[in-house]
């Protein structure tokens, strides 16, 4: 019953947006210059969307580490994330495109995190996001401006995810000197580095659906070229994992989870910054 209120809801909030959508033209409307239209009927749009985020963290020496309130040792770790989402337009009215995007996103993790003396997490992981989305999008002039926009969009999107991950274990070599007090030869194991530990992975597999609503602002540059900026307000998902693991190389257990979503809060770690340059239809030239 939650899920069908939840996507009702959603559906109910679209209608009332579009039913809307004059009222907010006309607050957005210089009363002495009268309606501006921002991009005309019969574009055509090529845009993408990317980004990209690297944090390194590691001591001077291997195994110094990187420690926080002297006891939480962030240790030596890597984290890299990235996307990337080509996209198409069409404007099939003044100020209001429709579009079809490819979506992709990854990211790289290396962990080493110690809580004092307890080892928390220490494990390599990849994962990838392929998707496709298609999206509708209504600009408002920004007070009559031909330069500045307000934008809201509509997204149906499905994405598939594929993450492996293991732990990183230490690599020991043996080590020896000679005691001077006594002159024996004494040996040790010292840790030299660290690697993947793929004998013991986990590998996840994910499918996602859903519909965003997101809204942004732009900037018309010289040439047709449109610069933005957008965040997503709401949303409703379902999204199904199953997930199978080694143990020493062979086959241990199978697991799923399944989850559905209604979210009404600003996603500002989904900020995105965008590029696109409008193509005038033949027959407009």
């Amino acid at each position: 019953m939650k899920k069908l209120f939840a996507i009702a809801f959603s559906i109910l909030a679209l209608g009332v947006w579009t039913a809307g959508a004059q009222g907010i033209l006309d607050r957005f409307t210089a009363p002495e210059k009268g309606r501006t239209v921002f991009i005309e009927k019969g574009y055509h749009a090529l845009g993408i969307v990317g980004g990209y985020r690297s944090f390194t963290v590691g001591g001077d020496d291997f195994g110094d580490g990187y420690a926080i309130l002297s006891f939480i040792n962030i240790g030596n770790g890597k984290l890299q994330m990235y996307n990337a989402s080509p996209n198409y337009s069409y404007f099939i009215a003044n100020d209001l495109s429709i579009c079809a995007r490819l979506d992709y996103r990854g990211y790289n993790l290396d962990s080493d995190l110690n809580l004092g003396p307890i080892n928390v997490l220490q494990r390599h992981m990849n994962s990838n996001t392929f998707g496709t989305s298609c999206a509708l999008r209504k600009y408002l002039s920004f007070f009559g401006s031909d330069m500045f926009a307000v934008f809201g969009e509509a997204k149906l999107y499905g994405n598939y995810t594929r993450t492996n991950s293991c732990p990183i274990v230490d690599i020991t070599e043996e080590r020896s000197f000679v005691d001077p007090t006594t002159g024996e030869t004494v040996t040790y194991d010292e840790v030299v580095r660290t690697e993947p530990d793929w004998s013991n992975k986990r590998l996840t597999h994910g499918f996602s659906t859903g519909l965003k609503i997101a809204a942004g602002a732009c900037i018309k540059l010289r040439g047709d070229n449109l610069i933005y900026l957008f965040i997503p307000i709401a949303g409703v998902s379902y999204g199904y994992t199953w997930q199978s693991k080694l143990k020493d190389g062979d086959p241990a257990n199978n697991a799923h989870i399944s989850k559905f979503s209604f979210t009404r809060d600003l996603e500002y770690f989904a900020v995105q910054l965008g590029y696109t340059h409008l193509i005038k239809s033949k027959k407009r030239r």
